[in-house]
């Protein structure tokens, strides 16, 4: 009975570590969703500040996107919409930009979990 015991302890444990397995890739595959979708979105954002048109803003999000892949802490989105911004006669400084970053973000988040996890999210 002991010996049982044991075992289906061990089950318990091998049953819990692999949900957490599972709870770990799925959040990290949120988290790059989300980050991928939010630089998306500013691109879009920042699109329709210089007056892009719809197929040249898809294109300009795409590169956002891009820039984000290859800096994942942002510095390359913030530093290319800021150029962009400026290069196109908008004033922004980096203060407000992050902040609509941020608030882009939490939008790409809310997405994603809708998506990911449905309309329980």
């Amino acid at each position: 009975m002991e010996e049982d015991h044991k075992k289906s302890g061990k089950k318990v444990l091998e049953e819990r570590k692999r949900a957490f397995e599972a709870k770990y890739q799925q959040d990290e595959e949120i988290k790059f969703k989300t980050r991928n979708r939010a630089n998306r979105l500013v691109g879009l954002w920042v699109a329709e500040k210089i007056g892009l048109d719809e197929a040249k803003a898809a294109t300009y999000a795409k590169l956002m996107v891009e820039t984000g892949f290859a800096d994942p802490e942002g510095a390359g989105v913030v530093a290319k919409a800021l150029g962009d911004l400026a290069a196109h006669g908008q004033k922004m400084d980096e203060h407000a930009l992050k902040r609509e970053m941020e608030r882009l973000n939490a939008v790409a988040r809310e997405q994603i979990i809708t998506e990911f996890l449905g309309e329980n999210a």
